[in-house]
């Protein structure tokens, strides 16, 4: 009947794409940074003077392994993964030295390459940032994250989405860019 006719149009459309015109319409990587998302580039050794600054996601070319991020003042910029945070809200967790601050809620505006840590604006304290460990911030269930410190050094760098939070155990279950389902420690992701 006429569904099939739809269906066989579709798939008509479909290969029709042809390959030059793949590489805009490939298939988003599951584990990649979204589209939109606001970052703060850091650790770039050349082009230091983009360091701090804030952007946004516009796409992520798989073969480079490289984001295009489109800084606030409409430069736009390829990067590592490693070269930009995003801006996550975050969970207080753990903090020893801090512990009024457990529980609280956070944004993560920046990160702080020769400590390894994240610059937080806590809700409702301080209108300083507070600089936090990743083990201390809990990121939500869904944010793409990057897999580092871990004792599988084959998953180290790889990039991931957590499904699950497991406060009690202190581990993120996240699904691998392979598309492996495992659990990791709070500071083994970054966001």
């Amino acid at each position: 009947g006429m569904g099939g006719m739809g269906m066989g149009g579709m798939d008509m459309g479909g290969m029709g794409m042809g390959r030059r015109a793949g590489h805009r319409n490939q298939r988003p990587e599951p584990c990649a940074v979204r589209q939109g998302q606001a970052v703060i580039v850091h650790g770039l050794s050349n082009a230091t003077e983009h360091n701090g600054k804030s952007g946004q996601v516009q796409s992520f070319d798989k073969e480079r392994g490289r984001y295009e991020v489109k800084l606030q003042d409409g430069t736009a910029i390829w990067l590592r993964p490693q070269n930009l945070t995003q801006r996550c809200s975050v969970t207080l967790h753990g903090l020893a030295s801090k512990p009024e601050l457990n529980g609280h809620r956070g944004e993560i505006i920046g990160f702080d390459t020769s400590t390894g840590r994240y610059m937080v604006l806590v809700s409702g304290a301080s209108l300083m940032p507070v600089s936090l460990q990743p083990g201390n911030c809990i990121l939500n269930a869904d944010t793409r994250v990057r897999l580092q410190g871990l004792g599988k050094a084959d998953f180290n760098g790889q990039m991931a989405r957590i499904l699950e939070v497991d406060v009690g155990a202190g581990r993120y279950k996240v699904q691998t860019q392979g598309g492996k389902q495992i659990k990791v420690k709070f500071e083994n992701a970054m966001c």
